[in-house]
């Protein structure tokens, strides 16, 4: 029974000691651990605050650039002047009205055709000399990164010559152009 006591008295003592030191180091560690959760708190809404204030700014830029683009269509797409793009091995990406109206074509049709099509061929000459000095402007104007006014005779659906003036200008636009 002493050594029951003994070791009953053992036991207590463990627990008072554990027990004393749970309530002494709990409260340390919580607070420490609570300091860091508010800190982290407290980052993460300075985050979200700067994230809120990133998406507002997009916005913002992105209604800019929607009236930017619909300006620019609006103005491209009710010029009387034929306005066309092409990329840089000289395929059609874009055209307006007036290119429809003044050659007939439908936009579908020229989307996607390379620019030289375009010139008039009355004997449906591959290597035309208005083709070739067509080409060698293109290069030119690739070449050069400027641009270039020249006369043109457009051939339309029908595949009547149509004179008229043209003025490229080189637009880079990212790596290409």
């Amino acid at each position: 029974t002493l050594v029951f006591q003994s070791l009953l008295f053992f036991i207590c003592i463990q627990i008072l000691i554990s027990l004393t030191l749970f309530l002494i180091i709990a409260p340390k560690y919580t607070k420490m651990k609570t300091q860091s959760l508010e800190k982290m708190i407290e980052e993460s809404e300075k985050l979200n605050f700067e994230l809120n204030k990133k998406v507002e700014e997009l916005k913002i830029a992105q209604l800019e650039t929607e009236s930017s683009e619909a300006k620019y269509k609006h103005l491209v797409e009710s010029s009387k002047d034929i306005i066309f793009s092409f990329d840089s091995n000289g395929f059609i990406l874009t055209a307006n009205k007036a290119l429809i109206d003044f050659l007939g074509f439908k936009k579908n049709d020229l989307i996607g055709k390379f620019f030289l099509d375009l010139a008039y061929n009355a004997e449906k000459k591959v290597d035309s000399l208005e083709k070739q000095l067509l080409m060698e402007k293109f290069e030119e104007l690739k070449k050069n990164q400027s641009s270039d006014s020249f006369d043109m005779t457009f051939g339309t659906k029908n595949n009547e010559p149509l004179q008229l003036g043209v003025k490229w200008e080189y637009a880079k636009i990212g790596d290409s152009f």
